[in-house]
Protein backbone atom coordinates (compact mmCIF):
# COMPACT_ATOMS: atom_id res chain seq x y z
CA UNK A 1 0.00 0.00 0.00
CA UNK A 2 2.72 2.54 1.03
CA UNK A 3 4.34 1.60 -2.36
CA UNK A 4 1.41 2.53 -3.93
CA UNK A 5 0.87 5.72 -2.66
CA UNK A 6 4.59 6.58 -3.23
CA UNK A 7 4.06 5.89 -6.82
CA UNK A 8 1.04 7.71 -6.72
CA UNK A 9 2.59 10.67 -5.42
CA UNK A 10 5.91 10.68 -8.05
CA UNK A 11 2.97 10.36 -10.67
CA UNK A 12 1.13 13.56 -9.55
CA UNK A 13 4.28 15.38 -9.01
CA UNK A 14 5.42 15.03 -12.25
CA UNK A 15 1.56 15.67 -13.90
CA UNK A 16 2.25 18.79 -11.84
CA UNK A 17 5.29 19.52 -12.99
CA UNK A 18 4.03 18.90 -16.44
CA UNK A 19 1.27 20.96 -15.55
CA UNK A 20 2.95 23.97 -14.97
CA UNK A 21 5.55 23.39 -17.61
CA UNK A 22 2.45 23.80 -20.00
CA UNK A 23 2.37 27.13 -20.71
CA UNK A 24 6.34 27.37 -21.25
CA UNK A 25 6.20 25.47 -24.50
CA UNK A 26 6.84 26.64 -27.89
CA UNK A 27 3.40 27.40 -27.70
CA UNK A 28 3.62 30.35 -24.76
CA UNK A 29 6.11 31.86 -27.60
CA UNK A 30 3.30 31.49 -30.25
CA UNK A 31 0.88 32.98 -28.30
CA UNK A 32 2.92 36.37 -27.36
CA UNK A 33 3.99 36.66 -30.82
CA UNK A 34 0.22 36.42 -32.02
CA UNK A 35 -0.72 39.25 -29.67
CA UNK A 36 2.35 41.53 -30.67
CA UNK A 37 1.40 40.91 -34.51
CA UNK A 38 -2.37 41.75 -33.54
CA UNK A 39 -1.24 45.04 -31.94
CA UNK A 40 -0.94 44.06 -28.25
CA UNK A 41 2.81 44.11 -27.46
CA UNK A 42 2.69 44.78 -23.88
CA UNK A 43 -0.07 41.51 -23.18
CA UNK A 44 2.66 39.65 -24.89
CA UNK A 45 5.37 40.83 -22.64
CA UNK A 46 3.08 40.37 -19.44
CA UNK A 47 2.32 36.45 -21.06
CA UNK A 48 5.87 35.39 -21.86
CA UNK A 49 7.50 37.14 -18.50
CA UNK A 50 4.98 35.47 -16.36
CA UNK A 51 5.60 31.89 -17.74
CA UNK A 52 9.56 33.12 -17.85
CA UNK A 53 9.42 33.83 -14.12
CA UNK A 54 8.21 30.05 -13.18
CA UNK A 55 11.16 28.24 -15.75
CA UNK A 56 13.39 30.63 -17.05
CA UNK A 57 15.08 27.56 -19.20
CA UNK A 58 11.98 27.75 -22.24
CA UNK A 59 14.61 28.73 -24.81
CA UNK A 60 11.56 29.70 -27.53
CA UNK A 61 10.17 32.01 -24.50
CA UNK A 62 13.22 34.09 -24.43
CA UNK A 63 13.64 34.39 -27.78
CA UNK A 64 9.76 35.96 -28.10
CA UNK A 65 10.72 37.74 -24.89
CA UNK A 66 13.70 39.65 -26.48
CA UNK A 67 11.93 40.48 -30.11
CA UNK A 68 8.85 42.15 -28.16
CA UNK A 69 11.00 44.06 -25.92
CA UNK A 70 13.13 44.99 -29.24
CA UNK A 71 9.86 46.52 -30.73
CA UNK A 72 8.46 47.92 -27.19
CA UNK A 73 11.69 50.02 -27.24
CA UNK A 74 11.41 51.61 -30.92
CA UNK A 75 8.19 52.45 -29.88
CA UNK A 76 9.15 54.00 -26.82
CA UNK A 77 12.36 56.06 -27.53
CA UNK A 78 13.83 57.52 -24.26
CA UNK A 79 13.51 54.13 -22.90
CA UNK A 80 14.95 51.97 -25.72
CA UNK A 81 18.49 51.72 -24.56
CA UNK A 82 17.42 50.05 -21.21
CA UNK A 83 14.80 47.80 -23.65
CA UNK A 84 17.46 46.85 -25.91
CA UNK A 85 19.87 45.87 -23.11
CA UNK A 86 16.86 43.62 -21.70
CA UNK A 87 16.20 42.14 -25.12
CA UNK A 88 20.18 41.17 -25.25
CA UNK A 89 19.87 39.60 -21.73
CA UNK A 90 16.89 37.70 -23.32
CA UNK A 91 18.45 36.12 -26.50
CA UNK A 92 21.67 35.10 -24.31
CA UNK A 93 19.72 32.67 -22.17
CA UNK A 94 17.46 32.01 -25.42
CA UNK A 95 20.84 30.92 -27.02
CA UNK A 96 22.44 29.21 -24.10
CA UNK A 97 19.79 27.32 -23.95
CA UNK A 98 19.54 25.88 -27.74
CA UNK A 99 22.99 27.47 -29.14
CA UNK A 100 22.38 25.35 -32.25
CA UNK A 101 19.49 27.54 -33.16
CA UNK A 102 20.95 30.23 -36.07
CA UNK A 103 17.71 32.27 -35.79
CA UNK A 104 18.48 32.74 -31.94
CA UNK A 105 22.01 34.21 -33.13
CA UNK A 106 20.87 36.15 -36.17
CA UNK A 107 18.68 38.16 -33.15
CA UNK A 108 21.68 38.76 -30.56
CA UNK A 109 23.96 39.74 -33.69
CA UNK A 110 21.32 42.37 -35.17
CA UNK A 111 20.88 43.75 -31.22
CA UNK A 112 24.71 43.42 -30.67
CA UNK A 113 25.38 45.25 -33.95
CA UNK A 114 22.44 48.06 -33.06
CA UNK A 115 24.11 49.03 -30.25
CA UNK A 116 27.46 49.42 -32.25
CA UNK A 117 25.70 50.92 -34.51
CA UNK A 118 24.50 53.83 -32.33
CA UNK A 119 28.06 53.83 -30.47
CA UNK A 120 28.96 55.09 -33.88
CA UNK A 121 27.15 57.38 -34.27
CA UNK A 122 27.59 58.96 -31.06
CA UNK A 123 31.32 58.84 -31.68
CA UNK A 124 31.30 56.62 -28.55
CA UNK A 125 35.11 55.69 -27.45
CA UNK A 126 34.12 51.77 -27.70
CA UNK A 127 32.48 51.70 -31.00
CA UNK A 128 35.27 49.84 -32.69
CA UNK A 129 35.35 47.10 -29.76
CA UNK A 130 31.06 46.99 -29.88
CA UNK A 131 31.15 46.47 -33.86
CA UNK A 132 33.89 43.72 -33.52
CA UNK A 133 31.30 42.00 -30.93
CA UNK A 134 28.81 41.68 -33.60
CA UNK A 135 30.98 40.80 -36.56
CA UNK A 136 32.02 37.85 -34.13
CA UNK A 137 27.98 37.05 -33.42
CA UNK A 138 27.76 37.05 -37.06
CA UNK A 139 30.18 34.64 -37.76
CA UNK A 140 28.86 32.60 -34.84
CA UNK A 141 25.45 32.63 -36.94
CA UNK A 142 27.70 31.41 -40.35
CA UNK A 143 28.78 28.36 -38.08
CA UNK A 144 25.39 26.94 -37.64
CA UNK A 145 24.09 27.49 -41.28
CA UNK A 146 27.05 28.50 -43.41
CA UNK A 147 24.89 29.36 -46.31
CA UNK A 148 23.37 31.95 -44.63
CA UNK A 149 23.82 34.89 -47.40
CA UNK A 150 22.06 37.77 -45.69
CA UNK A 151 24.28 37.54 -42.57
CA UNK A 152 27.35 37.11 -45.42
CA UNK A 153 26.50 40.07 -46.54
CA UNK A 154 26.23 42.02 -43.17
CA UNK A 155 29.98 41.28 -42.48
CA UNK A 156 30.76 42.27 -46.38
CA UNK A 157 29.67 45.77 -45.59
CA UNK A 158 30.53 46.17 -42.24
CA UNK A 159 34.44 45.16 -43.16
CA UNK A 160 34.17 46.82 -46.50
CA UNK A 161 32.43 50.27 -45.77
CA UNK A 162 34.03 51.24 -42.33
CA UNK A 163 37.15 52.38 -42.65
CA UNK A 164 39.82 50.29 -40.61
CA UNK A 165 40.13 52.75 -37.73
CA UNK A 166 36.31 51.56 -36.85
CA UNK A 167 37.04 48.26 -37.53
CA UNK A 168 36.85 47.74 -41.19
CA UNK A 169 38.97 45.14 -42.88
CA UNK A 170 39.13 44.98 -47.00
CA UNK A 171 40.44 41.26 -46.78
CA UNK A 172 37.94 39.84 -44.96
CA UNK A 173 35.45 41.79 -46.87
CA UNK A 174 36.75 40.73 -49.72
CA UNK A 175 36.66 36.70 -48.46
CA UNK A 176 33.15 36.90 -48.12
CA UNK A 177 31.96 38.60 -51.25
CA UNK A 178 34.00 35.35 -52.52
CA UNK A 179 32.18 33.17 -50.71
CA UNK A 180 28.73 34.65 -51.56
CA UNK A 181 29.68 34.16 -55.34
CA UNK A 182 30.48 30.84 -55.23
CA UNK A 183 27.09 30.59 -54.19
CA UNK A 184 25.80 31.93 -57.09
CA UNK A 185 23.47 28.92 -58.07
CA UNK A 186 21.31 29.19 -54.74
CA UNK A 187 21.07 32.78 -55.27
CA UNK A 188 23.04 35.35 -57.78
CA UNK A 189 21.92 38.71 -56.27
CA UNK A 190 23.90 38.18 -52.94
CA UNK A 191 27.33 37.78 -54.53
CA UNK A 192 26.02 40.51 -57.02
CA UNK A 193 25.25 42.95 -53.98
CA UNK A 194 28.40 42.11 -52.48
CA UNK A 195 30.58 43.09 -55.49
CA UNK A 196 29.24 46.68 -55.47
CA UNK A 197 29.23 47.33 -52.49
CA UNK A 198 32.97 46.91 -52.59
CA UNK A 199 33.05 49.09 -55.71
CA UNK A 200 30.77 51.69 -54.56
CA UNK A 201 32.59 54.53 -55.30
CA UNK A 202 34.14 52.91 -58.59
CA UNK A 203 31.26 51.82 -60.59
CA UNK A 204 27.71 53.19 -61.12
CA UNK A 205 24.89 51.05 -59.62
CA UNK A 206 22.23 52.08 -62.23
CA UNK A 207 24.40 51.05 -64.76
CA UNK A 208 25.85 47.86 -62.86
CA UNK A 209 22.33 46.86 -62.36
CA UNK A 210 21.25 46.70 -65.67
CA UNK A 211 24.06 45.08 -66.76
CA UNK A 212 23.19 42.20 -64.26
CA UNK A 213 19.50 42.20 -65.36
CA UNK A 214 20.58 41.41 -69.01
CA UNK A 215 22.04 38.41 -67.60
CA UNK A 216 19.64 37.67 -65.40
CA UNK A 217 16.13 39.20 -66.79
CA UNK A 218 13.27 40.30 -64.45
CA UNK A 219 14.89 38.92 -61.03
CA UNK A 220 13.10 40.60 -58.56
CA UNK A 221 16.16 41.32 -56.12
CA UNK A 222 17.84 42.87 -59.41
CA UNK A 223 15.29 44.93 -59.86
CA UNK A 224 14.69 46.06 -56.39
CA UNK A 225 18.60 46.81 -56.77
CA UNK A 226 18.07 48.61 -59.64
CA UNK A 227 14.64 50.84 -58.79
CA UNK A 228 17.55 51.62 -55.45
CA UNK A 229 19.90 52.89 -57.53
CA UNK A 230 17.55 55.10 -59.55
CA UNK A 231 16.21 56.70 -55.93
CA UNK A 232 19.53 57.41 -54.54
CA UNK A 233 20.43 59.14 -58.08
CA UNK A 234 17.61 61.20 -57.76
CA UNK A 235 15.54 59.52 -60.62
CA UNK A 236 12.39 58.77 -58.34
CA UNK A 237 10.24 57.98 -61.33
CA UNK A 238 12.32 55.50 -62.32
CA UNK A 239 12.72 53.65 -58.94
CA UNK A 240 8.71 54.10 -58.13
CA UNK A 241 8.28 52.13 -61.77
CA UNK A 242 10.29 49.34 -60.81
CA UNK A 243 9.25 49.04 -56.95
CA UNK A 244 6.05 48.99 -58.31
CA UNK A 245 6.67 46.38 -60.88
CA UNK A 246 8.04 43.94 -58.65
CA UNK A 247 5.01 44.18 -56.28
CA UNK A 248 3.29 43.44 -58.95
CA UNK A 249 5.27 39.99 -59.82
CA UNK A 250 5.14 39.68 -56.11
CA UNK A 251 2.70 40.93 -53.69
CA UNK A 252 4.37 39.02 -50.72
CA UNK A 253 6.84 42.60 -51.67
CA UNK A 254 4.38 45.00 -51.00
CA UNK A 255 6.92 46.55 -47.96
CA UNK A 256 8.79 48.27 -51.12
CA UNK A 257 5.56 50.63 -51.37
CA UNK A 258 6.38 51.69 -47.74
CA UNK A 259 10.08 52.46 -48.71
CA UNK A 260 8.96 54.57 -51.28
CA UNK A 261 6.81 56.38 -49.49
CA UNK A 262 9.81 56.87 -46.99
CA UNK A 263 11.85 58.21 -49.49
CA UNK A 264 9.79 60.97 -50.71
CA UNK A 265 9.41 61.36 -46.55
CA UNK A 266 13.09 61.58 -46.20
CA UNK A 267 13.59 63.55 -49.92
CA UNK A 268 11.09 66.45 -48.41
CA UNK A 269 13.78 66.57 -44.92
CA UNK A 270 16.36 66.75 -47.01
CA UNK A 271 15.09 70.54 -48.73
CA UNK A 272 16.45 69.48 -52.33
CA UNK A 273 13.13 70.15 -53.17
CA UNK A 274 9.76 71.52 -52.60
CA UNK A 275 8.96 69.65 -49.26
CA UNK A 276 5.07 70.28 -50.01
CA UNK A 277 5.51 68.10 -52.97
CA UNK A 278 7.07 65.35 -51.94
CA UNK A 279 5.05 65.05 -49.21
CA UNK A 280 2.19 65.02 -51.19
CA UNK A 281 3.82 62.23 -52.95
CA UNK A 282 4.77 60.47 -50.09
CA UNK A 283 1.37 59.86 -48.90
CA UNK A 284 -0.08 59.21 -51.99
CA UNK A 285 2.45 56.67 -51.98
CA UNK A 286 1.74 55.56 -48.40
CA UNK A 287 -2.14 55.53 -48.83
CA UNK A 288 -1.86 52.62 -51.83
CA UNK A 289 0.58 50.64 -49.49
CA UNK A 290 -2.40 50.33 -46.59
CA UNK A 291 -4.18 49.39 -50.22
CA UNK A 292 -2.45 46.05 -49.63
CA UNK A 293 -3.61 45.59 -46.31
CA UNK A 294 -0.52 45.26 -44.04
CA UNK A 295 0.51 43.82 -40.91
CA UNK A 296 -1.38 45.23 -38.19
CA UNK A 297 2.48 46.79 -36.66
CA UNK A 298 3.47 47.82 -40.38
CA UNK A 299 -0.36 49.67 -40.62
CA UNK A 300 -0.15 51.80 -37.81
CA UNK A 301 3.46 52.63 -38.67
CA UNK A 302 2.40 53.95 -41.86
CA UNK A 303 -0.81 55.27 -40.16
CA UNK A 304 2.55 57.14 -37.79
CA UNK A 305 4.08 57.99 -40.95
CA UNK A 306 0.83 59.64 -42.62
CA UNK A 307 0.34 62.14 -39.40
CA UNK A 308 4.02 63.33 -39.54
CA UNK A 309 3.62 64.00 -43.28
CA UNK A 310 0.02 65.92 -42.23
CA UNK A 311 2.17 67.94 -40.30
CA UNK A 312 4.50 68.93 -42.12
CA UNK A 313 1.56 70.18 -44.11
CA UNK A 314 0.36 72.11 -41.36
CA UNK A 315 -2.80 70.01 -41.23
CA UNK A 316 -2.82 69.50 -37.36
CA UNK A 317 -6.11 67.94 -36.94
CA UNK A 318 -5.03 65.86 -39.48
CA UNK A 319 -1.99 64.86 -37.35
CA UNK A 320 -4.06 64.20 -34.33
CA UNK A 321 -6.60 62.08 -35.85
CA UNK A 322 -3.93 59.97 -37.69
CA UNK A 323 -1.40 59.49 -34.45
CA UNK A 324 -4.70 58.12 -32.38
CA UNK A 325 -5.40 56.05 -35.26
CA UNK A 326 -2.03 54.53 -34.85
CA UNK A 327 -1.60 54.07 -31.06
CA UNK A 328 -5.76 52.68 -31.31
CA UNK A 329 -4.32 49.98 -33.83
CA UNK A 330 -0.94 49.52 -31.63
CA UNK A 331 -0.11 51.15 -28.97
CA UNK A 332 3.72 50.17 -29.48
CA UNK A 333 3.82 51.50 -33.02
CA UNK A 334 7.46 52.41 -33.62
CA UNK A 335 8.47 55.86 -33.62
CA UNK A 336 11.84 55.40 -35.34
CA UNK A 337 12.20 56.59 -39.40
CA UNK A 338 13.26 53.33 -40.49
CA UNK A 339 10.57 50.57 -41.26
CA UNK A 340 10.67 48.09 -38.94
CA UNK A 341 12.91 44.96 -39.65
CA UNK A 342 10.88 42.49 -41.12
CA UNK A 343 12.57 39.67 -39.16
CA UNK A 344 10.54 40.89 -36.38
CA UNK A 345 7.65 39.33 -37.85
CA UNK A 346 8.82 36.04 -38.85
CA UNK A 347 6.90 33.48 -36.58
CA UNK A 348 8.71 31.83 -34.20
CA UNK A 349 10.34 27.98 -34.70
CA UNK A 350 11.12 29.76 -38.64
CA UNK A 351 14.46 31.28 -39.28
CA UNK A 352 14.29 35.17 -40.77
CA UNK A 353 15.01 35.46 -44.07
CA UNK A 354 15.23 38.59 -44.90
CA UNK A 355 17.53 41.18 -45.94
CA UNK A 356 17.91 44.74 -45.41
CA UNK A 357 21.55 46.83 -45.69
CA UNK A 358 22.89 47.86 -42.15
CA UNK A 359 24.07 51.42 -43.20
CA UNK A 360 21.49 52.58 -46.19
CA UNK A 361 18.26 54.25 -45.06
CA UNK A 362 16.46 51.95 -47.77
Amino acid sequence: MKYAITVLLMVLSIAGQQTAQTPLTEDVAQKAYEMRMAGNASGARTLLEKALSKNPDNAPGQYELARTLIYIGTGEMTQLEETIAKALAAIRKARKLDPENPAYALVAGRIVFFQAYMALHGREPDAKKKLAKACKVFEEVLALKSDFHEVMLYLVEIYGVLPEAMGGDKVKAEEYAEKLEKLEKLDPVFGAKARIILRRDKENHVDYWKKFLAEHKDHPDALIELGRAYLFDEKAEEGARLFEKVVKIDPGRSWLLLDLGRYHVMTAMSGEEKGDAALSRAEKVLRKYLDTKPIVPLHAFTLGLLARIRRGLKDNEGYKTLTEQARKLDPHYSKAMGTPSLLMFVPPGEIPRHHRYLFRPL
